[in-house]
């Protein structure tokens, strides 16, 4: 008796924090705590020990290269490195020589065993959260979701800082990304159909009544772009590129781009569901 509906954003990685990594056992008093507990270094060397357990046996892991930190606080200069990466720094620092990884002139960087990765994972969820992009899946599998009708577009992203860290790029690419590639390259499906994961079928799972389509009485919400050239620039290296083919987008009656420039506006307001008490 209930409706089921999907969204998707359309990239090979996730984006959470570092504390999905961290053995659920460890976790059962909340992340908190946990952060707290391992700041002992008897219960640090406990959970490395669960941490490998963990990767290397339960799942079976070689590497933890599949995870990029996008943003840390308490360790900003491992934004945009990898596990492994940063077991690496770690180490050249241990032993007196931090020569730069992108160095290409540095000595070739040390191997690191599975310990020294999850012991990078463990000092980096010690000095507070970190959000982390996870490359755990493939292009296969995004389309095969993507092609069920039932599946809408939605970026999942918060509020990005232009340049701050290296954030995934869905913050920047993602319904571009469905126009340009999978709708206009790949021809997944049509380019109506696109516009209708992102509008009306959001609008009507979630019960709006007044948004989500161009009709009279409706909330005067457009984006205006060519579909010969609507694409995504970011990257997961670069994702601090705005995407191009997008001319004008109007938000409640009133443009906040016009002919590619911002003009200043912020008519935006909370978009407030059909459960508000009023």
């Amino acid at each position: 008796g209930l409706d089921v509906w999907l969204d998707q954003y359309p990239y090979t990685a996730s984006n959470t924090t570092i504390a999905t990594m961290i053995p659920d056992d460890l976790l059962e008093q909340g992340v908190e705590k946990a952060r707290t507990q391992i700041k002992n270094p008897e219960e640090f060397e406990k959970a490395v020990k669960a941490m490998v357990r963990h990767h290397a046996g339960s799942l079976a892991r070689k590497s933890l290269s599949y995870v990029v930190i996008a943003s840390s606080a308490a360790f900003p200069e491992y934004n945009g490195k990898n596990i492994v990466q940063i077991a690496q720094v770690r180490k050249q620092k241990e032993t007196g020589r931090a020569e730069l990884l992108n160095d290409a002139a540095a000595t070739p960087a040390p191997e690191v065993s599975m310990e020294e990765q999850c012991r990078a994972v463990l000092t980096l969820f010690k000095g507070g959260n970190a959000s982390c992009v996870f490359h755990t899946m493939d292009d296969t599998e995004v389309e095969n979701i993507m092609r069920s009708p039932l599946v809408a577009v939605a970026s999942d992203a918060g509020v990005r800082a232009f340049g701050e860290g290296v954030p995934h790029p869905r913050g920047y690419g993602t319904n571009t990304r469905v126009l340009g590639r999978y709708a206009r390259e790949k021809k997944l499906f049509s380019m109506e159909e696109a516009v209708r994961r992102m509008t009306s079928m959001p609008a009507h799972t979630f019960n709006m009544s007044d948004r989500g389509m161009v009709k009279a009485g409706y909330v005067a919400d457009l984006t205006i772009f060519d579909p010969e050239t609507v694409i995504d620039k970011a990257t997961f290296e670069k994702p601090h590129q705005y995407p191009e083919g997008i001319s004008d987008v109007i938000v409640n009656g009133v443009p906040v781009l016009r002919n590619g420039k911002m003009t200043g506006k912020l008519p935006g307001k909370p978009v407030l569901g059909p459960g508000v008490v009023k």
